[in-house]
């Protein structure tokens, strides 16, 4: 059948009873609507941070602007919800000694991490990093962590770090 253009109106959908519709809708709670990619934070780090030699680094944030269930603590996400994660980290230094970024994700069985070497630009380097990973809602907790061959004052302008819940999967 073929739809007549302005033959469906407001008289015509009023006239629809209710006893007419059959079949039943699936449940849906606010909450499941409200938290899909939930929980979920956002941090930035901006200023000077030491940075030790041939070491990793952990980034340290001073500005949370999200944190939805307060799983960002010591400069990492521990999330207390079982899932499938999406984490990414950016970086840009004034400096050019830094040359790898990462982002760890502690397993409890050994850290397991996603890692990017970044870019050196005409006067900054920068570094971004973004990867999913399981969380099994208790231990595990993600990371945002730089290396520099040489030790020194970095000037952190900004560095942003961000993470949340996979929904549906």
């Amino acid at each position: 059948a073929e739809l007549i253009d302005g033959a469906v109106d407001d008289s015509h959908i009023g006239a629809l009873a209710a006893s007419k519709l059959t079949g039943a809708l699936p449940a849906i709670s606010g909450l499941s609507v409200t938290n899909i990619n939930s929980p979920a934070f956002y941090a930035k780090a901006s200023g000077t941070q030491e940075v030790s030699p041939d070491a990793w680094t952990a980034i340290t944030y001073a500005t949370e602007s999200l944190d939805s269930n307060n799983y960002f603590a010591s400069n990492r996400f521990t999330p207390q919800v079982a899932g499938w994660y999406f984490c990414v980290f950016n970086v840009y230094v004034y400096e050019s000694a830094l040359r790898d970024t990462r982002i760890t994700f502690d397993t409890n069985t050994g850290a397991d991490w996603i890692s990017s070497t970044g870019t050196q630009k005409a006067s900054y380097w920068q570094g971004n990093v973004a990867g999913i990973m399981y969380m099994n809602g208790s231990s595990h907790y993600c990371g945002a962590q730089v290396y520099s061959p040489t030790s020194g004052n970095y000037t952190l302008q900004p560095s942003h770090f961000a993470g949340f819940k996979l929904g549906a999967i």
